[in-house]
């Protein structure tokens, strides 16, 4: 799903939207929500995105684009550098919104 709406988005077939409600259980659900092998089931504030196996630089940008598209938010590979847990990069997007 997350795969066509970005398709769709590339092609100008989709306005991007903002999310109406930014919390942190579906700022979870987002996130975990960008990975094939990984359910937001298994997140927490507390989790260390960056050990999780399945990060890399796809990861990243994956990521990236979901909190572009779903927030409105821009993070640069700095912004993420400054963040360790779910949780700090959820008041991170929500501080730049």
């Amino acid at each position: 799903m997350r795969k066509v709406a970005l398709a769709n988005l590339a092609l100008g077939t989709e306005e991007p939207h903002l999310s109406e409600y930014m919390n942190l259980e579906t700022f979870i659900q987002h996130f975990g929500n960008s990975f094939e092998d990984l359910g937001a089931e298994k997140l927490q504030p507390e989790t260390r995105f960056k050990a999780l196996p399945s990060w890399d630089s796809l990861a990243l940008l994956t990521v990236t684009d979901t909190i572009d598209i779903e927030y409105g938010v821009t993070l640069s590979a700095n912004d993420f550098r400054t963040c360790h847990t779910l949780a700090e990069l959820y008041d991170l997007v929500k501080a730049k919104k």
